[in-house]
């Protein structure tokens, strides 16, 4: 931000750009000491960067519980955040809305199946490969690893995201999951590993 504060060298281009964040690093004086009006002069604001970087890498967290440990406010506070990213997951990429269809069973269904797949998402996330992967990168694998079949047997990689299949082989140590070609058994052990869900 402080960055992007240093780039407004002058009052035309703070007022035709947009500062966000950035704002609160930029000094405009428009005033002189005795009050009258002047050209404009744009400052960099150097005492709240520094009062800024003095808490830079630390979360501020306000609590009514004093009689709380830190870390155990801390670790309550992550659940809460856990249960917001639960929602947005089943929202955004599990389709639980909008919802298509009108009966009430189907309500029912559609809702216990989204629920079901953030369940089996979590699992995945922290039991079995123990919060090393995000739910978030779990999907991206799930819906990118694609194996094509040829004539012979083999199978072709057809994959794009190359950074999550870095993660998850890392994480699971099969070293195949990035090579173009894989025979049969490859795609064997791979459906063994429980790690290819969609092909």
């Amino acid at each position: 931000m402080v960055d992007k504060a240093s780039n407004y060298t002058s009052y035309k281009k703070v007022t035709k750009e947009e500062l966000g964040d950035s704002a609160k690093y930029v000094k405009i004086t428009s005033k002189d000491k005795t009050g009258r009006k002047i050209c404009p002069v744009i400052e960099i604001n150097q005492e709240k960067i520094d009062e800024d970087l003095k808490y830079a890498g630390y979360n501020l967290m306000v609590t009514s519980e004093l009689g709380m440990d830190p870390l155990q406010v801390y670790n309550t506070y992550h659940g809460l955040w856990k249960i917001e990213e639960s929602f947005r997951i089943t929202k955004s990429y599990l389709d639980a809305r909008p919802v298509y269809v009108q009966k009430k069973e189907t309500i029912y269904g559609h809702f216990l199946i989204c629920y079901l797949s953030l369940f089996l998402l979590r699992v995945l996330e922290i039991k079995i490969f123990k919060n090393q992967i995000n739910s978030y990168d779990l999907i991206h694998f799930m819906r990118d690893f694609r194996v094509v079949r040829q004539s012979d047997g083999s199978y072709i990689n057809i994959s794009r995201n190359q950074v999550v299949n870095e993660k998850i082989k890392k994480a699971t140590g099969l070293t195949n999951l990035d090579a173009l070609f894989l025979s049969e058994t490859e795609i064997s052990d791979l459906f063994h590993n429980c790690i290819l869900i969609d092909s």
